[in-house]
């Protein structure tokens, strides 16, 4: 065998190895491509979930605040679902002090039966529970009625940064 041929046998055995680990490569580099546009897919549409949440928990806290200022609900009920739609919102919130009157009502008055238990209460127990939450209510008045207006006017401002951009 000449030398032309030897260098012939080993450029052809050296294609046929070489073409399919290249073919094979490709293969798995467009599978990875693949798997990172669904990936980028799937955290695009986990964050507008997420921004979406957090859109309808701001339009949440809008609507308790203004009813509350309004004198539509009470203190109580009022501060419990400000206080969990905060922390939907920003999970620090329940450590910033601006938010602190919302978070200290909600505690002093979370171990009062809400619903089907209160429902059950017997009408002696009802009047002391009532009596204990508008004394924590009377004691927390005027700074969850501070708390909500500057709550009102951070969520103006975010609206109005919003519509700007």
């Amino acid at each position: 065998m000449d030398v032309l041929a030897s260098w012939r046998l080993f450029l052809l055995l050296g294609l046929l190895i070489v073409v399919p680990l290249a073919v094979y490569a490709f293969r798995l580099w467009r599978r990875l491509k693949a798997m990172e546009a669904r990936q980028q897919a799937t955290e695009a549409a986990a964050a507008s979930r997420i921004e979406k949440q957090k859109q309808q928990a701001e339009n949440g806290l809008r609507i308790l605040a203004t009813a509350l200022l309004q004198d539509e609900l009470t203190l109580t009920e009022a501060s419990m679902r400000i206080s969990y739609l905060l922390v939907q919102v920003d999970e620090q919130a329940a450590g910033k002090q601006r938010y602190s009157a919302f978070f200290q009502l909600a505690e002093a008055t979370a171990h009062i039966p809400i619903l089907d238990k209160w429902k059950a209460l017997p009408r002696k127990q009802k009047h002391a529970f009532t009596v204990e939450r508008e004394k924590h209510e009377e004691n927390f008045k005027p700074f969850v009625l501070e708390a909500t207006r500057v709550l009102l006017e951070e969520l103006s401002s975010d609206l109005a940064v919003e519509m700007q951009s």
